[in-house]
């Protein structure tokens, strides 16, 4: 089934956890986490998004984030 349209629905649970360095490199991570059903041509995607900085322990960011899909 193809979708229609994407949206933004925000974010969740937002932390800043390490400041990022001009020069640092980073990577982001984002793991799918749940699926919901909104009505009967939507569904809410939620991800677990975690920014990491090379040769830190801890990331930078852990934040959810919250994409309405259209059907």
């Amino acid at each position: 089934m193809k979708f229609k349209m994407p949206v933004n629905d925000g974010s969740d649970r937002v932390r800043f956890i390490t400041a990022v360095r001009p020069g640092d490199r980073i990577r982001n991570r984002a793991v799918l986490k749940d699926i919901q059903k909104r009505g009967s041509r939507k569904v809410l995607l939620k991800f677990e998004n975690t920014l990491e900085i090379e040769g830190e322990e801890k990331p930078a960011m852990v934040a959810e984030l919250l994409v309405l899909i259209y059907f």
